[in-house]
């Protein structure tokens, strides 16, 4: 994580600790759903952060790869809050592990899920990625607020 910026404001800072402690999770499915589309990739929260700000947007938080092939920006006048739980998968017989960043009225802006072990397959995880996530959901009682 790179160091704080001018542009951080109090929440962006907090924020900024939170991803820094969820680095730890290693790789995860970020899910985002807006009308008509759902975007889902792969990244980390353990890659370099920096800030800015967009006049009449906001303050933004961004988490980017060294090579840039994954960015992703986070609007921390938006978020109010990041939800960790585990819950049943939609599909399969298996739970999943989801961070959930909140905006008014909990409305879920962005969805971050523990990846599964590629080789193999849903509901099998890499290695203390269920622990390291269990231990964030009991450090913040499932819920790390902004404000």
């Amino acid at each position: 994580m790179s160091a704080a910026a001018s542009t951080d404001t109090p929440r962006t800072q907090r924020l900024r600790d939170f991803l820094s402690a969820a680095g730890t999770l290693g790789t995860l499915r970020f899910v985002a759903v807006s009308p008509g589309v759902v975007l889902e990739t792969i990244g980390r929260l353990d890659y370099s952060t920096s800030t800015f700000a967009v006049p009449g947007r906001g303050h933004f938080l961004s988490v980017a790869s060294e090579d840039r092939l994954f960015e992703c920006h986070i609007n921390t006048d938006e978020v109010q809050a990041v939800s960790l739980s585990q819950e049943p998968a939609k599909v399969g017989a298996h739970d999943v592990y989801v961070m959930r960043f909140l905006g008014e009225h909990d409305k879920r802006l962005l969805s971050c899920m523990l990846m599964w072990d590629p080789s193999q397959g849903p509901g099998h995880y890499l290695a203390d990625a269920v622990q390291r996530f269990t231990e964030l959901r009991e450090r913040h009682n499932g819920r790390f607020t902004l404000c």
